[in-house]
């Protein structure tokens, strides 16, 4: 991953806090990190009508980076737009990090427009921090979809996945339901073999309920601190980040939560 860049949104919130110790808690070596803080200038905004700008500013407690984490700058970025479309503009990222819930525009992440924004099209790989615990377990879920396993390629480059104790690769077919289980169970096997130097434990599940349930079961299970997730898919987990079952995971998952996008073509926003 050449030149790797984090862009942090960073509304100034204790849940912000606690993203950036997730961040410092992990290793990055050689990544470098922009810092973006968005404040409308007003309420009412029409923040689609407005070209994203971010200018470097100095804020009263700029953000520094461990010295353990190997990342080699930050930046302090600051915008007056609104800081969904901020967020959703940064799609040269190699990770967007948040927080659940945050002040200004980023309140109420998974109850609001901010949420439905960043997870229905996330600019970049998403990451939602819900703790700030190093990340040693790690859940990646997979419906055999072209998706999915982009979500499984992107996670393997990251150095979460070097540092991982644990891996564990899930694909849920529902009972009577779903005539898929040949391709999901293919696509656990095609995740296994991405991450083969990693040690991966494949999961393959029936099951009786609901695909966001059992995975929150085997999360909790596991006690991971990350589950990895792809945004759209062809079967079980295709409304993973679009609907109910999001919010269920988003809410109740038990760790943060890396949610891959679809691959853009060149020149595609």
């Amino acid at each position: 991953m050449d030149n790797p860049v984090i862009v942090f949104g960073d509304d100034r919130s204790a849940h912000a806090d606690r993203a950036w110790l997730w961040i410092n808690n992990q290793r990055w070596p050689g990544w470098t990190v922009d810092a973006v803080t968005a404040v409308p200038e007003r309420e009412d905004l029409a923040s689609d009508e407005l070209p994203i700008r971010l200018d470097e500013w100095k804020p009263d407690s700029p953000r520094k980076a461990f010295v353990e984490t190997g990342i080699t700058s930050v930046r302090s970025l600051r915008s007056s737009a609104d800081p969904r479309l901020v967020l959703a503009s940064c799609h040269d990222a190699s990770l967007v990090v948040i927080g659940p819930k945050g002040a200004h525009g980023l309140r109420n992440l998974f109850l609001g427009s901010t949420a439905d924004h960043l997870l229905r099209q996330p600019p970049a790989p998403l990451l939602i921090a819900t703790t700030s615990r190093q990340v040693t377990r790690v859940l990646v879920c997979t419906d055999g979809s072209p998706n999915a396993q982009r979500a499984v390629e992107v996670f393997s480059q990251l150095p979460l996945a070097a540092d991982a104790d644990h891996i564990a690769v899930i694909g849920v077919a529902t009972v009577g339901i779903y005539d898929d289980r040949d391709e999901i169970y293919k696509g656990v096997d095609a995740a296994a073999e991405v991450l083969s130097g990693l040690n991966p434990e494949p999961i393959r599940v029936d099951s009786e309920g609901d695909v966001a349930g059992t995975v929150l079961d085997h999360a909790f299970a596991l006690r991971a601190q990350l589950v990895v997730l792809g945004t759209r898919g062809l079967t079980g987990l295709r409304r993973i980040v679009l609907g109910s079952t999001a919010n269920a995971v988003a809410r109740t998952v038990p760790c943060s939560v890396l949610v891959v996008p679809e691959e853009r073509t060149v020149g595609e926003r």
